[in-house]
């Protein structure tokens, strides 16, 4: 059964939407909305100013782009993952 997730959005900043930047930092927030599923996806920093030009797209686009995230969709709010190049394994963050 797929996940509920798949069609929520997410936001992915303007590097990666772009192609120019891999996803190598993941974190789940609180969703705002009932369409938000939450995720945040970033070239490895939460420097607020990788989201200026930010885009929404849907999970499911988000795992098209980097099928290795599919295992930690259904993660909880406050997960938090990270890897320092598209080649690596991704690393579960602790608080």
């Amino acid at each position: 059964m797929a996940s509920q997730v798949l069609e929520l959005g997410a936001i992915v900043t303007r590097n990666i939407a772009l192609g120019i930047a891999d996803i190598l930092y993941a974190e789940r927030s609180e969703p705002m909305a009932p369409e938000d599923s939450g995720w945040q996806f970033t070239e490895g920093s939460k420097d607020q100013s990788n989201f200026e030009n930010a885009q929404i797209w849907t999970v499911h686009e988000v795992i098209e782009s980097d099928s290795t995230l599919r295992p930690f969709i259904d993660y909880p709010v406050g997960t938090r993952i990270l890897r320092n190049s598209k080649e690596d394994a991704w690393t579960l963050l602790d608080d």
